[in-house]
């Protein structure tokens, strides 16, 4: 991982490159880079990043904050148009190797964000703690935010601690150390059931993303390698919605099985899967 790859001139990530793919043909490189790094300018200058000859593929941002945006509106647009930008100007293998991000050592903890407290010094920064009903609905959001990181295209990154519900204010309060007495089991739980997903079924590598439902308050989405399939369907709001299919799916989370119809409820986000986890 390059850090804060707008400060290298684009030949010396050449020779980056170079020096790299020379030692291990396989070692991929990627960027620190916050924007669009297909039309990035840097000091003026137009950016070759995902040219070909520099980087394999960056650090996720745009879709990090995206998906902040959409748990804390509850609406689908900045995701749903955050998506297809990525799907529209970075190419497939891009995609597929994206560093997908919740949050960094230069980004205030997720969980905090979800959480809302406002804290603007440094002395508040280091008192503040989420009371319990409050860490629980930024717990409940983290969730279906880990569930976008490991589902859409690019591969999940998680920063230490943000597993086991650590708190934190931006830098430095974000880098505490691993909090080994104070361990969420039931976040953890879930983030080694999403791991597992990855694990079992080959369609995260370069299945195609395919929005099949949208509007302002749900988004519904597929992941189809031709054998295995995923789908996901969020919905912040409270109508229902029925998905129609052949054959068998399953819940990753409840283990309940659904032929041929499943119902989408208020305020819920499913993971589906036509094989076991």
């Amino acid at each position: 991982r390059l850090d804060v790859a707008d400060e290298l001139p684009d030949e010396f990530i050449e020779k980056i490159r170079t020096a790299a793919h020379g030692a291990n043909a396989e070692a991929l490189i990627i960027g620190e880079v916050w924007e669009d790094a297909s039309n990035k300018i840097a000091y003026s200058k137009r950016r070759k990043y995902l040219q070909g000859r520099e980087l394999d593929s960056v650090m996720n941002y745009p879709l990090k904050d995206a998906i902040i945006k959409f748990l804390k509106s509850e609406t689908t647009d900045s995701l749903r148009e955050t998506i297809f930008m990525l799907l529209d100007n970075y190419p497939k293998c891009v995609l597929d190797c994206l560093m997908n991000i919740l949050g960094t050592h230069d980004t205030s903890r997720i969980l905090t964000v979800f959480g809302g407290i406002p804290a603007y010094s440094k002395g508040d920064m280091s008192r503040t703690v989420m009371p319990e009903d409050l860490k629980e609905v930024a717990k409940s959001k983290l969730k279906i935010a880990a569930v976008l990181q490991f589902t859409l295209f690019g591969v999940p990154c998680i920063y230490y601690g943000d597993e086991i519900g650590m708190e934190g204010y931006g830098d430095p309060f974000c880098r505490h150390t691993f909090s080994w007495d104070n361990i969420d089991d039931s976040l953890l739980t879930f983030y080694r059931k999403l791991g597992n997903l990855r694990k079992r079924s080959k369609l995260f590598y370069d299945s195609e993303y395919q929005e099949l439902y949208a509007d302002e308050k749900c988004i519904v989405y597929k992941r189809d390698s031709g054998t295995d399939q995923l789908i996901v369907a969020i919905n912040m709001g409270n109508n229902y919605f029925d998905i129609k299919y052949r054959g068998k799916l399953y819940n990753v989370f409840d283990k309940d099985t659904y032929i041929d119809r499943f119902t989408i409820k208020p305020n819920s986000c499913s993971v589906l899967t036509n094989f076991i986890v």
